[in-house]
């Protein structure tokens, strides 16, 4: 059966075979073999896009079963080929992550009032936030007007308040900005836009979002957040409205205005327009609260191959995550309707690309020079999870490792241009790079620095254990995170060319003696770090699969405030002031109350020890 299975492999695989080798000469056979070569590719990276990127697939979030059932299908296809399992179980590698909340449907709110009961449920009254967890809670309500604790600008809703559990009561938005001085131009009130309020112009900084208040009001010792919209006769917003991914740790649930103005009497506004602490909710009785969010954990898979090559002590492992953003939520760049975002570009593009060439290998009869593995991670749009699961728990020797090659988002070749990040992590990388992108007549852009757009990719998780590894890349887009990132836009003759100069490189990598690592340069442009979405500028880089308390950091940026403070890798951020840092988010909220030139007290763990240091806060704009 395997007899007959190799044979019909190659016969599929003839187009391929004439030109397996980077060839120095052109004659027109030569040409031809090459453009049968790319056409044949061309075809099959297009059909393999599409079957990722359908709307069947609905848009492969890691744990959810269009991400299973894409793993079934790489794996079906690296059996098809004819590669080893290289997974801890067959094909795969499973591990855990979270599930996407999603709104449970049956949140409430009850008070007595005036001997009767008032109820508000469904969605033009009650909306849970994706920020808060799921819960009940009763307790009295406390009215905390904007809900802001900035003393620094004269204003302070939690001023003699106890609101310890209690359900905290607080309107969306901003108290009215200053007047403007001489020459400025006066700031355009929108109640309902966080950007606006978020933005470096408002004084308020990140104290106006609504994910800081109900983060405030958890840290003041509140129960629960109801958080009221203050347009008028506006229904609450969106259930993950403000959250960004973030977690609050406790119930939150967005309410009408209209719900909102009966519990202070019918006149929101009027009660805004007054300190906080003088508005009373005066029945002594205690409210009912439910936030119902459907959560926790799903299963997630990496699909692992082997192929063997001559020498089989060495190996060189090729990459690309699977995974995409599902129906949106955290991390869309899509302002409207939920909507499956299919990620055709990223990352089917780049998984497919990987299937390509573990094809083109598997068509030739010359092995390659040493083993490849070839993975599709799973979970790296929630932060590189997936190749740092198999990081920390290999299925082959990290000795062994002489390189790494990632793929993420080379579905939109331009011109047939190329970029190349990392290049400068090994010094062989430059001229080897040039040699095969010769070959398959594309012109790169190689930048030596680590860092990635807009963001890392699992290059990162490579790099960081001191493996040289590349990141190819074909630029970002308007489709970039959103629903309209579909197979149509997905260009397969350039994604054909980049499998071509694949198969080069990695005969090259192979052939040559051990690279030795060189760190790279690194920039800050578009570093996977924590910032503030503001001004002020930290210059951490977290580990995103760090469960245990607080903030594991993986390194500093170059010339970052982290770094000329000492902080190293394998430092643990536990407290920030006076706040205890107990995971990301209790990092991100410090960050969104502070400016450029703040001092911040910094507690963090090494080596067991509790150690303490200043840090002063730069500017991104000083970089």
């Amino acid at each position: 059966m395997k007899r007959i299975m190799l044979l019909a492999l190659l016969a599929a695989c003839a187009a391929d075979r004439p030109d397996v080798a980077p060839s120095t000469s052109s004659t027109p056979a030569v040409e031809a073999a090459l453009a049968a070569r790319l056409s044949t590719s061309a075809e099959r990276l297009a059909l393999d896009v599409r079957w990722l990127a359908d709307d069947a697939r609905a848009g492969r979030r890691a744990g959810e079963p269009g991400a299973l059932e894409a793993a079934d299908w790489l794996a079906k296809q690296c059996a098809e080929i004819g590669l080893e399992p290289a997974g801890s179980n067959g094909w795969f590698q499973d591990f855990e992550v979270e599930l996407e909340p999603k709104d449970g449907g049956e949140s409430k709110l009850e008070v007595p009032f005036d001997g009767a009961l008032a109820a508000w449920s469904g969605a033009n009254d009650v909306q849970p936030l994706a920020c808060g967890e799921a819960g009940v809670v009763e307790g009295e309500l406390a009215w905390l007007g904007f809900g802001i604790e900035d003393p620094a600008q004269g204003w302070d809703d939690y001023a003699g308040r106890d609101v310890a559990g209690k359900i905290a009561v607080i309107v969306r938005g901003t108290p009215p900005e200053p007047a403007p001085r001489a020459g400025e131009a006066a700031p355009q009130a929108d109640a309902k836009s966080d950007a606006k309020i978020a933005s470096d112009a408002s004084r308020w900084l990140g104290g106006g979002t609504i994910f800081h208040k109900v983060v405030t009001a958890r840290r003041r010792g509140a129960a629960a957040v109801v958080v009221v919209s203050r347009g008028e006769g506006e229904a609450p917003f969106a259930f993950d409205a403000g959250g960004g991914g973030g977690k609050a740790r406790l119930p939150a649930i967005a309410l009408s205005r209209q719900a909102g103005a009966h519990l202070v009497g019918g006149d929101l506004e009027g009660a805004l327009r007054v300190p906080a602490g003088q508005v009373k909710l005066d029945w002594g009785v205690r409210a009912r609260l439910v936030c119902d969010i459907d959560g926790g954990k799903g299963l997630a898979r990496n699909v692992l191959a082997r192929q063997a090559g001559v020498d089989r002590s060495r190996t060189i492992v090729v990459g690309a995550h699977y995974d995409h953003l599902g129906w949106g939520g955290s991390g869309s760049l899509h302002g409207g309707a939920r909507a499956i975002h299919n990620g055709a570009d990223d990352n089917a593009s780049g998984s497919a690309a990987v299937l390509e060439l573990a094809r083109v290998f598997g068509c030739t009869l010359e092995a390659p020079p040493c083993d490849v593995v070839y993975a599709w991670w799973t979970a790296e749009e929630m932060g590189l999870l997936g190749s740092e699961h198999w990081i920390q728990q290999p299925t082959a020797p990290i000795a062994s490792i002489v390189a790494y090659l990632n793929y993420d988002m080379v579905g939109r070749v331009k011109d047939d241009n190329l970029q190349v990040l990392a290049a400068g992590s090994a010094s062989e990388f430059p001229a080897l790079l040039e040699r095969s992108a010769a070959h398959a007549r594309l012109d790169l852009s190689q930048n030596t620095s680590g860092s990635s757009f807009g963001g890392s990719s699992d290059h990162a998780t490579f790099l960081k254990r001191e493996v040289p590894a590349l990141h190819f890349f074909t630029g970002l887009h308007e489709d970039y995170h959103k629903p309209s990132d579909d197979h149509e836009k997905f260009e397969a003759a350039g994604c054909a060319k980049v499998v071509l100069m694949s198969e080069a490189l990695v005969r090259a990598i192979g052939s040559a003696p051990r690279l030795a690592y060189v760190a790279p340069k690194l920039d800050d442009k578009g570093r996977r770090e924590v910032r503030s979405g503001f001004s002020s500028w930290f210059g951490s880089m977290p580990n995103y699969a760090w469960e245990d308390e607080g903030v594991l950091l993986d390194g500093t940026s170059a010339g970052s405030p982290a770094e000329k403070a000492g902080l190293l890798k394998g430092d643990i951020l536990v407290r920030m002031d006076d706040v205890e840092v107990k995971d990301i988010y209790d990092f991100m909220w410090v960050l969104q109350t502070k400016k450029p030139g703040d001092l911040v007290q910094v507690g963090y763990m090494r080596d067991g020890r509790l150690e303490r240091v200043a840090v002063t806060l730069g500017s991104r704009g000083a970089r």
